[in-house]
């Protein structure tokens, strides 16, 4: 039971450190947290509006399909074999 004040004591200091710690991890993530809004805002183009849900934006209308041409019933020519390919069949 000697050393219950000296234990208290170095629970209070690490209590200390981890407080201190945990400071230091809030401010790097309000910073991180700062650079990224920057960052979406510099690719967004589009100012931060807390109104608006996060990455809904309005779509522009899909362009029209390009027809392809149609060839209609015309079938695949079979290809003639050589006399060679013939024989060795």
């Amino acid at each position: 039971m000697a050393n219950l004040p000296e234990g208290l004591a170095q629970f209070e200091y690490q209590k200390m450190q981890l407080i201190g710690s945990l400071g230091a991890v809030a401010d790097t993530m309000r910073n991180c947290a700062t650079i990224a809004e920057q960052f979406a805002n510099l690719v967004s183009q589009v100012p931060y509006n807390p109104m608006l849900s996060n990455g809904h934006f309005p779509m522009a209308p899909p362009p029209h399909p390009i027809p392809t041409p149609t060839r209609g019933n015309a079938k695949r020519k079979p290809v003639k074999m050589s006399k060679a390919a013939k024989q060795r069949k």
